[in-house]
């Protein structure tokens, strides 16, 4: 027989000891540099969770009803609490990559009053680094707060209400341009908020009869010897039903994503599109699809066109001018796509009365920051453009009536970076102070420092001008 007091002994010892091992990692972030303060809240969160079951687990032999329970019974109550040590872990691994040695604290600090802007003052952001060539944001504290709550711990007020994690490869973790790219991640939560995907997937139906053709074109390639003759047409039925179900769950996915693309343009402008451009050429296939991403060729053909919407040919240098006539040619070449799943999904979407409409939807949504347009364009890049070029950080400009400065935003500052940037950086190069020879890639990898270094000195003078504001309102007879 099975010694189950042997059994509850070492299930509670080791599961002690894994409390202990987990406290002894969270001691260690106390002496970490973190950009962002949300770190510490989950830190703090997660450190009160495991003192709780700590807690409970050298209590447990205290428990009067353990008499009265097996030992199969006993076990599933440790089990209970026991179980979450696993995600504690999980919860550690996300943030454990968001110091300063793998983030940049002038990329992480904007980002995160962006995020605030956008989700309201208690959400906050963390920034992490991967080896993953991709860029990706998860909203944690939703599923940290059930943990909390089923081991009735008091750590739900170490928590903002709403903490997102945004990772951003590592490789590349200084290149302020590309980064851009996170105005797509900060637009699925917008999404997701926005309640409009009833009413957008009301208006896509899945096209039958073309689902029927493509059955009757796999038919046709079939080789006879491997056709069964029947009466009854059970393969076209199964065939039908499997690919309508997969494309039903593919839709929603792509309308998702293209979503947050357009609210990626609204928020950052003709930036994201750059970057967008920029990163995803490089190692994707512009008409390569999945279950859960459209065809770059057709994200592409959508961002033209809420670009045209709202800013003018005209409105863009000469050179960023011919860089988006060139790609806006290449996103509108026919898409054609290889498996049945993806053509049906695309054969859907891909109407221009279906892709209108999701512009007309997706404009409509209001954004707590404001949306980028025209003439923030046109200003910032008249304002910001010569200064980045005479190696002068864009930090204030002339307001707009001439009658003081005005802080520069982080939006401004990387369109008139890009503006810059497909200039050729000819005159951002002749005036480095390095007197040798540069090769391309070492000019723009400067370029993208003095930009991050420009975004550092912005959130700086702002932090000051804020904590400025709060002295007069809580003293008015003392200022900074």
């Amino acid at each position: 027989m099975v010694d189950f007091d042997v059994l509850t002994t070492v299930k509670l010892r080791t599961a002690q000891e894994r409390c202990e091992a987990l406290l002894q990692t969270l001691r260690s972030y106390e002496a970490r540099v973190l950009p962002s303060p949300a770190t510490r809240s989950v830190v703090a969160a997660i450190n009160v969770a495991v003192e709780s079951l700590r807690a409970k687990l050298l209590g447990f032999s205290s428990n009067p009803d353990l008499p009265f329970l097996t030992a199969s019974e006993i076990e599933a109550k440790i089990h209970k609490q026991s179980q979450f040590l696993p995600y504690f872990h999980y919860f550690l691994g996300l943030i454990e990559p968001s110091d300063v040695d793998v983030v940049r604290a002038e990329l992480a600090a904007p980002l995160r009053r962006i995020t605030k802007d956008l989700f309201g003052g208690t959400a906050d952001l963390i920034v992490v680094s991967s080896f993953a060539l991709n860029y990706s944001i998860t909203e944690i504290s939703g599923y940290l707060r059930k943990i909390l709550e089923s081991l009735d711990c008091h750590a739900l007020q170490e928590l903002p209400d709403k903490v997102f994690l945004a990772s951003i490869p590592c490789v590349e973790y200084d290149q302020a341009l590309l980064h851009c790219i996170l105005a797509h991640e900060l637009g699925h939560p917008v999404y997701q908020n926005s309640d409009i995907e009833t009413g957008i997937l009301a208006f896509i139906t899945i096209d039958k009869a073309f689902l029927r053709s493509l059955f009757s074109s796999r038919a046709r390639s079939t080789p006879k010897h491997e056709k069964q003759q029947t009466e009854f047409p059970y393969e076209q039925i199964l065939y039908e039903s499997k690919i309508a179900d997969e494309v039903s769950k593919a839709i929603p996915s792509w309308i998702q994503e293209l979503c947050a693309d357009l609210f990626g343009l609204l928020i950052f402008g003709p930036a994201y599109l750059l970057s967008l451009i920029h990163f995803s050429s490089s190692f994707l296939l512009l008409e390569s699809a999945s279950a859960s991403h459209p065809p770059s060729r057709l994200r592409l053909k959508l961002l033209f066109k809420l670009l045209r919407r709202r800013f003018t040919e005209q409105g863009f240098s000469p050179s960023t001018r011919e860089f988006l006539a060139e790609w806006e040619q290449i996103a509108s070449i026919p898409i054609n796509v290889e498996n049945d799943v993806a053509r049906i999904a695309f054969h859907s979407i891909q109407d221009e009365t279906v892709l209108n409409r999701l512009l007309d939807v997706v404009e409509q949504v209001n954004l707590a920051t404001g949306k980028y347009d025209q003439i923030k364009y046109d200003n910032d890049v008249k304002a910001l453009g010569p200064m980045i070029n005479a190696l002068i950080p864009p930090v204030e400009v002339l307001a707009d009536d001439g009658t003081g400065l005005e802080l520069s935003s982080t939006v401004g500052l990387m369109n008139a970076g890009w503006e810059v940037y497909l200039s050729g950086l000819t005159e951002f190069k002749k005036n480095l102070p390095e007197r040798e020879a540069l090769s391309e890639f070492k000019v723009a990898l400067r370029y993208n420092k003095f930009l991050l270094k420009s975004l550092e000195l912005i959130e700086v003078r702002r932090s000051w001008e804020e904590a400025n504001d709060l002295i007069d309102r809580e003293n008015p007879s003392v200022g900074i």
